[in-house]
């Protein structure tokens, strides 16, 4: 996207880091975010501007608020930010991170850790994203979207947590609307077709005829208000291979 090619030509500098899309966010976090390269003014440290960014998203995402006040963070952090293009005034002295690509990928470092804190307990892991409320729901979904990029996360990770009966159904769907939302599901799907059960397999249909699409509203003429919506995702075209290809 546009928004991608910017972000390559003003920041990267060394693109043989960079394999998959998942290198490409830790790089965008860590160069562009966090400014890993960057000389900091004395006093200020990289960790101060990671935690400074980490307090922005997730405080404004748990308390539902547009954004968070200036002076939570400190006047030479938020001048640094800035020239960064990494925040944005929203009014009444409030700032928010400048695009929603960057509170993605804080999320899903955040969520990161906290995966890898729980050693596979999964209650453990669930309960602590679970504090955040309704919001967590699209940042996890996000979260799995990405675990689909590499073989060794597919594998380490994601059918383990289908076949588990240790996490609750609520987070089992949410962790099949993540995959069937994702545009790199299509190896998950060719690697398990014989070892997803019929039961799951006719879940991934009725939660992509649920989910798996994004909605505009149109407002008309006479006050009609309609919804268009659009399939996200490859998630459908792939169930219906594995279905053909299986003759379930």
């Amino acid at each position: 996207s546009p928004f991608y090619l910017n972000l390559i030509i003003k920041n990267i500098k060394d693109f043989k880091k960079i394999d998959d899309v998942d290198d490409f966010r830790n790089l965008i976090w860590k160069d562009v975010m966090c400014m890993s390269d960057k000389s900091l003014p004395c006093g200020i440290s990289h960790t101060n501007i990671k935690n400074a960014i980490e307090k922005i998203v997730l405080e404004r995402a748990k308390k539902f608020l547009p954004g968070i006040k200036k002076d939570s963070i400190g006047a030479e952090i938020i001048e640094i930010l800035q020239s960064e293009n990494i925040i944005t005034s929203c009014g009444n002295d409030l700032i928010r991170l400048k695009y929603d690509i960057f509170e993605d990928i804080c999320f899903e470092r955040f969520i990161d850790k906290l995966y890898d804190d729980c050693k596979n307990n999964y209650d453990v892991f669930f309960n602590s994203i679970v504090s955040f409320g309704r919001c967590i729901h699209r940042r996890y979904q996000i979260w799995i979207e990405n675990k689909l990029f590499t073989k060794t996360n597919r594998e380490k990770f994601l059918f383990k947590l289908l076949e588990t009966d240790c996490i609750s159904e609520v987070w089992k769907t949410q962790t099949i609307v993540g995959i069937v939302k994702s545009n790199f599901c299509e190896d998950f799907f060719e690697e398990y077709a014989h070892s997803i059960s019929d039961e799951l397999l006719w879940n991934f249909v009725r939660l992509t005829n649920n989910f798996a699409f994004e909605t505009t509203i149109l407002n008309l003429k006479y006050d009609n208000v309609y919804s268009r919506l659009k399939p996200i995702g490859i998630g459908r075209p792939c169930l219906i291979n594995l279905i053909y290809s299986t003759g379930t």
